[in-house]
């Protein structure tokens, strides 16, 4: 056997691979795109939720002063866990506006509360949104009512962390402003003292409750006193 025949196996197997080498990477220049998808498919399951803490809700307190149990009035900090400019600057504001109705308690000289400005919150997780709401409130013993409520609304994208507005959750839940006010018509349509035009005309927000059904909030215009109602979308 000759030198020649000798080398050609290992000539053979060299060939092989020099061919596998060639043809994987003109394989991933091609298929790049394919590629670079599949590693940004596997960033977006690393990062698992807008959470800023993991392991904590995406709304909880701190800082808790009791200042009534029996009326459920207490001053605290709210945390909201979301990892967004929307959600920084609104927790801002809301702690701010907390600090500034300290002020406000009046206590008699057994030290029961007479009066006192409140805020509250509650908030609903879906798989889509965090709907907090805050309700900001005047509270008088001697009327043993609270009065002067005012509830804002703001709704989360879970995705993004973003405050959506009406607009947004109108098209992200397939509705229009038409659908919204036939709903408001239909809840006030049998009260004789609502004034119907004036309430359709009357601005309205939308919050999201547990079973992701929308909701409507608006005021209805009565003739004896205006008062706030949260419809239920079917």
């Amino acid at each position: 056997m000759n030198r020649e025949d000798t080398n050609m196996p290992s000539i053979i197997v060299f060939v092989t691979i020099i061919a596998i080498l060639l043809g994987g990477g003109f394989y991933l220049i091609t298929h790049k795109d394919i590629y670079l998808k599949d590693k940004e498919e596997v960033k977006v399951e690393e990062k698992k939720s807008i959470k800023i803490l993991e392991d904590s809700d995406y709304i909880y307190y701190s800082n808790l002063e009791t200042i009534d149990e029996h009326n459920s009035l207490e001053y605290k900090t709210i945390n909201i866990n979301i990892d967004s400019v929307d959600a920084k600057e609104l927790q801002e504001t809301l702690n701010n506006n907390m600090s500034a109705i300290r002020d406000s308690l009046i206590r008699d000289a057994e030290g029961n509360v007479v009066s006192c400005d409140m805020i509250s919150y509650d908030y609903n997780v879906t798989s889509k949104y965090i709907s907090l709401n805050v309700t900001t409130f005047s509270y008088l013993q001697n009327e043993e009512q609270l009065t002067k409520s005012i509830v804002n609304h703001y709704v989360f994208d879970i995705e993004t962390g973003k405050i959506l507005n009406t607009r947004d959750i109108l098209k992200k839940e397939n509705l229009t402003d038409q659908e919204i006010r036939v709903k408001i018509r239909e809840y006030i349509k049998d009260d004789t003292e609502v004034d119907i035009d004036a309430t359709l005309n009357s601005e309205y927000s939308l919050s999201i409750i547990k079973d992701e059904k929308v909701v409507i909030n608006t005021v209805v215009k009565n003739a004896n006193m205006d008062y706030n109602v949260s419809i239920e979308m079917d």
